[in-house]
């Protein structure tokens, strides 16, 4: 017969706080336009603003698309409280 392995673990309760990341090394907020009609993305800036020029030109292109998502990558930190 094999050995009987016996595993002991201390389950404790932390509490975690989750915030946006504002240290110094954090990355940059991102930010693009999505076409809800075709799905074509602007691409990924650090200004909010350059997805407005993306979105009167493409749907200069395409006048039938006129719904867009702005679509913002922001960095968060966890740590325990």
């Amino acid at each position: 017969m094999g050995a009987t392995h016996v595993t002991r673990a201390e389950i404790f309760r932390v509490n975690w706080t989750v915030t946006p990341d504002q240290e110094p090394d954090a990355k940059l907020n991102s930010y693009a336009q999505e076409c809800d009609v075709c799905g074509v993305a602007s691409p990924r800036t650090h200004d909010a603003n350059d997805g407005t020029l993306w979105i009167i030109e493409h749907a200069r292109r395409n006048p039938s698309h006129t719904s867009y998502t702005e679509v913002v990558k922001r960095p968060w930190r966890a740590f325990m409280s």
